[in-house]
């Protein structure tokens, strides 16, 4: 019996096409985490917020991040979440990971249509908030919505994406023009904020609260990894938009001027470069210089403009000092005799002890 040689059959095995690239992850990123609608929320509980921030961005932010970096460079494929915890804990774990993400969506997606419908019907007016209380209208609007991002998405994510784009796009306008508004309120009001408006006042269990919404704010970077087989590069594109997706976001956070969770390294050549960084800003409210040279440090102190700087170290300061900002942090000067002058008012008095009259000039 002859012996013949197979051929290996070649078939063009059916995959996904690679349609994003590094800045649609960037813009995803930005709208997944840069969330300006929980600003409020997080604004009522007033400044002592910022040491929230401060350990959410420490132990969840920034972990999440390097985490996101790791497994995409590990397991680059379709998945994210699933995939990773199927590689590392087996089928079971990976199937519950799955379902527990998918259920979350169930829920989310809905939610976030509703909340759509209702915004584009307050921007209609007077006359279209009332729509909002006929059930069939907005079950109609937000299921043919859904049904047009399903759409989208079936057709491909070369045209998908642009949903995501247009997101993180208008995320970083209306940030913009918060921060805007946020300025010109300053300006007109002359608003400051107290040293004693930092610090936490007794037991209060509603931060807790505002710790969760903070959280539940920055989460979002692992949504990129998801699409995995439809990343060009993603084990070198992924690593890369999370890095300046975490940057155009703490960016945005920076610009309205949160004490400490963000902190910028800009490179310099020379003394006078430096103070053009330091001082190109709308703020001024403290900086602080590191030096061996003492008189260059003096020389750097007088040209910066911020209310308060510190040599060779940084944040204790002392009630007998001048507390306040240039610029945009503020007006005025609270604490030691500066701070009883905001609350006296000055005369200015002519006396002639002559018997003749005083010219003009």
């Amino acid at each position: 019996m002859p012996l013949t040689s197979a051929r290996p059959v070649t078939e063009n095995a059916p995959h996904l096409r690679r349609a994003l690239g590094r800045w649609d992850l960037v813009l995803l990123f930005v709208v997944a985490v840069a969330n300006v609608n929980v600003v409020p929320v997080v604004a009522a509980s007033g400044a002592v917020t910022i040491w929230l921030w401060l350990l959410a961005l420490t132990f969840f932010f920034w972990p999440q991040g390097v985490a996101v970096i790791e497994l995409s460079r590990l397991y680059p494929g379709e998945g994210g979440v699933y995939r990773w915890t199927k590689e590392l804990f087996g089928d079971f774990h990976g199937f519950i990971s799955g379902w527990c993400y998918w259920t979350n969506n169930v829920f989310y997606v809905p939610s976030v249509l509703l909340y759509l419908v209702g915004v584009c019907v307050y921007v209609g007016g007077e006359r279209a908030v009332g729509l909002l209380d006929h059930r069939l209208f907005v079950f109609l609007v937000s299921f043919g919505l859904l049904w047009l991002l399903a759409g989208l998405n079936v057709r491909g994510l070369a045209v998908g994406k642009w949903v995501n784009n247009l997101g993180g796009i208008g995320t970083v306008v209306a940030a913009t023009a918060l921060v805007g508004l946020s300025m010109c309120v300053m300006h007109a009001h002359a608003a400051t904020l107290p040293l004693s408006s930092f610090s936490p006042r007794g037991a209060d269990w509603r931060l807790l609260s505002t710790f969760g919404v903070i959280c539940f704010g920055l989460v979002g970077l692992e949504l990129g990894s998801v699409m995995g087989d439809e990343i060009l590069d993603p084990q070198h594109t992924v690593p890369s938009a999370v890095l300046w997706g975490d940057v155009i976001s703490g960016a945005i956070l920076a610009q309205e001027e949160i004490f400490g969770p963000v902190a910028t390294v800009i490179p310099f050549s020379d003394e006078t470069q430096a103070l053009r960084i330091a001082n190109d800003t709308p703020y001024g409210l403290a900086a602080a210089v590191w030096s061996r040279d003492i008189f260059k440090a003096f020389r750097v102190v007088k040209a910066l403009r911020a209310g308060v700087v510190w040599v060779n170290h940084m944040q204790p300061t002392y009630v007998e000092a001048p507390w306040g900002g240039y610029k945009q942090s503020g007006f005025g000067r609270e604490l030691g005799p500066w701070g009883m002058e905001e609350y006296l008012e000055t005369k200015q008095v002519h006396i002639n002890l002559n018997e003749q009259p005083i010219g003009w000039y």
